[in-house]
């Protein structure tokens, strides 16, 4: 008769033995006990199966799979030893014992465990794919590489070996192969919302906006970390400049969270109102930023920023000086401040604004600022000699005025 099959975590086939065929109910029951994720049932009745036939190699396996899945990698262990010492020649109980010997640390071990299997069954794929993690966490990268492609070569159907394969070039920064493989996951198992997810992430870093916003979206269709893939996806939204998306999803996650939505919400939010011209709008979510964290720099510069725009002047010069009080090292608030000041007729202190930016980050757009300062207040010698180094720092503003007004 037969061996009636059991497809535990979608892998292995276990299969009940020779000379126990009254316990294929048995096998039957476990297996669907712990695929149901219950584990102490399932001993129970691997329990059941010893007693009647100690001899049985598979159940001590199952046994151990139950241990391992319950987080006792110590049992688990035990009981494929009890298992290989039943049938030395029994593969999957090698492969499982050097897995859970690689979660203990114990490399060489599962190394021996996996060597033992390759070269019994040089064709099994999913060998190689177990001792290409073992190479990958005990920091052999190049080895881990090389039984990954191995286990692709053998069996280039099974999606799992090219998203593990992905994972290694990750540690690489090897986009475009991250990404290539990637994409064969999702060809060859779509329903898989990490790699969408992963996918995404690896888009982006190739600035491939719009195909990271359809991996994102894949992902959150799945339920794989759907908060944070919407997150994601509005930031790619604002990157992509559409800003009244990226405040579709950003209104979702405030929805979803209610009063749990953390000041970043509420920022990049107001980033896309501000950048979408609303800045009445982007006033209000840097306040909400504010009552989470009344010392937030960047939320003070980016309020007082939208309020200039608005043409508050002096609310904006409140939130300069606000944050140049939380933070004086920061060039930006004496810059911004400076230029608002010019915008005002303050001249003196804007020129005073200015000097402590250039002396803290001598940048192009503070030198052409304080040159135009320095020209409102007549000084034409000292303009110019400032326009002239603002644009030998590459201030586009600053070359075309020199060339004009400073021969």
């Amino acid at each position: 008769m037969k061996k009636a099959a059991l497809i535990f975590f979608l892998l292995s086939a276990w299969v009940t033995g020779s000379y126990a065929q009254s316990n294929e109910p048995l096998f039957k029951d476990a297996g669907l006990k712990f695929n149901a994720g219950r584990f102490d049932e399932a001993i129970l009745i691997y329990d059941k199966i010893i007693k009647k036939s100690p001899y049985d190699y598979e159940a001590y396996y199952g046994k151990g799979k139950c241990y391992y899945a319950k987080g006792q990698v110590e049992d688990a262990i035990k009981q494929y030893n009890l298992s290989i010492s039943k049938n030395s020649k029994f593969y999957q109980a090698y492969q499982e014992r050097g897995l859970a010997y690689m979660d203990k640390n114990m490399f060489k071990e599962a190394l021996a465990d996996f060597d033992f299997i390759t070269g019994a069954y040089p064709d099994a794929a999913e060998s190689y794919s177990g001792r290409s993690k073992i190479y990958s966490k005990s920091g052999n990268p190049d080895a881990a590489m090389k039984d990954i492609n191995k286990a692709i070569e053998l069996r280039n159907d099974v999606w799992k070996y090219y998203f593990e394969r992905a994972l290694l070039y990750e540690k690489t920064d090897k986009t475009d192969f991250v990404i290539k493989d990637l994409q064969k996951v999702t060809q060859l198992n779509p329903g898989h919302g990490e790699s969408w997810y992963r996918l995404a992430e690896n888009q982006l870093k190739k600035n491939n906006t719009t195909l990271a916003i359809e991996g994102f979206s894949k992902a959150i269709e799945l339920k794989y970390q759907p908060g944070e893939a919407l997150k994601k996806k509005a930031a790619a939204y604002y990157k992509n400049k559409e800003y009244d998306k990226a405040v579709a999803d950003y209104n979702m996650i405030i929805a979803e969270l209610r009063t749990k939505a953390g000041e970043d919400v509420f920022m990049n939010r107001a980033k896309c109102f501000y950048m979408a011209g609303k800045y009445d709008l982007a006033i209000k979510d840097y306040g909400k930023v504010i009552m989470i964290d009344r010392n937030s720099y960047d939320a003070y510069i980016s309020r007082a920023n939208a309020y200039a725009k608005s043409k508050k002047y002096q609310m904006g010069i409140n939130d300069y000086n606000k944050a140049i009080t939380i933070d004086d090292t920061k060039a930006d608030g004496w810059l911004n401040r400076g230029i608002l000041y010019i915008d005002t007729k303050k001249y003196s202190l804007a020129l005073s604004d200015l000097d402590k930016a250039i002396k803290i980050n001598p940048s192009g757009e503070a030198y052409f600022y304080r040159g135009a300062v320095k020209d409102l207040m007549k000084d034409s010698k000292g303009a110019c000699s400032d326009l002239k180094k603002a644009a030998s720092l590459g201030n586009k503003d600053a070359i075309s005025k020199a060339a004009l007004y400073c021969p």
